[in-house]
């Protein structure tokens, strides 16, 4: 099972940062591609130089990266063109329902078709309405993630839904 943990801006500036994800991963067997670190987009703005040479240590050792909260703050184009992050979670703004919702949905989906024309996974959070669902799907959304599918549940409930469950049979039309 995949697993993403979220980054902090201190933990990304400790000493033992790469040191610690990467001698985890190979202590615990957890194959190329299975772990995620997820960056704030903040984060990543603001130490543009030293997130590029995390990212790419990261890379070299099969451990994935994304940018988070995409739209919650500086939304620098210079960091996507720079960084090579390999998935993009946008924030919950742009699915709000606001004053001016034709621009609104215009804007989502021509940042879907550029963040998937530069190799990203997009993944849409706070997703809670079918409509919205929808919406997405039609724009080619690569990963849907909010209530409309699941409240977050503790980890002893987490650890039997994997036991007892092969297969998640999703509510949408996404393949």
């Amino acid at each position: 099972v995949p697993v993403s943990v979220n980054v902090s801006r201190v933990t990304a500036v400790a000493p033992d940062f790469l040191d610690f994800y990467i001698s985890n991963k190979k202590k615990y067997g957890i194959g190329d591609g299975f772990l995620m670190l997820e960056i704030t987009e903040s984060f990543a703005c603001e130490e543009n130089k030293s997130i590029v040479e995390i990212v790419d240590k990261l890379h070299q050792n099969g451990i994935k990266c994304a940018l988070d909260d995409f739209g919650a703050g500086f939304s620098s184009f210079r960091t996507l063109k720079n960084i090579d992050f390999d998935e993009i979670k946008l924030d919950k703004c742009f699915i709000e329902k606001e004053d001016f919702q034709e621009k609104g949905d215009l804007v989502l989906k021509t940042i879907v078709s550029l963040f998937k024309d530069l190799g990203m996974t997009v993944v849409q959070e706070g997703v809670e309405t079918e409509e919205t669902l929808n919406k997405l799907v039609e724009y080619s959304c690569d990963v849907i993630q909010g209530y409309y599918y699941a409240k977050a549940i503790p980890l002893e409930e987490y650890k039997l839904f994997l036991k007892t469950n092969t297969s998640i049979a999703y509510k949408s039309k996404v393949k």
